[in-house]
């Protein structure tokens, strides 16, 4: 596993992400910083002192924000090196300047990076994951929306019940299912012999 954080000058939201995750042998924790102010560099040290026992391999970038091309280039080069050989892949973006995290989703987005997107709010109440597919753009049709949004609402359904729902012919409803399959969105239970949608599926019914 390897996790991206944005630091600014509150540890707290990396570390106990780190814990509540459990640390492997192979965890790589990748920092980015935008900042040499002194509160920053006392957070990272407290980053450093917690894991220092501990197998969790831990890296730091400061990146220039002032100038866009430069700094997404420079996160762009060090993000796709760093995921090499790792299938599981967070990026926290809990602390650090709206900036460096708006620079940090473009390549997200632009290099189709499957990941989890992590943020947490200052006060720690709110805690949002998204899968980072929902960033992408992705082209559907109203045939495969309908869909995904019945499967939704009626729960996991067999093939003839869901042409029976939308009342479309079968082939129809079999190609977009195959689509929306291949794309995470849907996907069979074999125990129950039922389709079902997906949890980025199910983010992808609110748009």
């Amino acid at each position: 596993m390897i996790v991206f954080a944005t630091l600014g000058f509150d540890e707290k939201f990396i570390i106990r992400d780190i814990f509540s995750r459990g640390i492997k042998q192979d965890t790589k924790l990748v920092i980015f910083t935008s900042s040499e102010d002194q509160r920053v560099d006392k957070a990272y040290s407290s980053i450093v002192t917690t894991f220092r026992s501990l197998p969790l391999n831990i890296e730091k970038y400061k990146i220039n924000i002032e100038n866009p091309f430069y700094a997404i280039s420079s996160i762009r080069k060090i993000i796709l090196e760093k995921i090499r050989g790792h299938s599981e892949i967070v990026f926290n973006l809990s602390g650090g300047q709206r900036i460096l995290l708006a620079y940090i989703l473009s390549v997200i987005t632009s290099e189709k990076i499957n990941c989890e997107i992590l943020m947490i709010s200052e006060d720690s109440s709110i805690h949002v994951s998204l899968p980072s597919k929902i960033f992408f753009p992705l082209q559907l049709d109203s045939i495969s929306i309908e869909i995904m949004r019945t499967l939704k609402e009626k729960g996991p359904l067999k093939p003839g019940e869901i042409v029976k729902t939308l009342n479309r012919g079968r082939t129809t409803i079999w190609r977009k299912i195959n689509r929306l399959m291949e794309e995470n969105l849907v996907e069979f239970d074999s125990r129950i012999k039922r389709y079902k949608i997906t949890e980025i599926g199910s983010a992808f019914t609110y748009f």
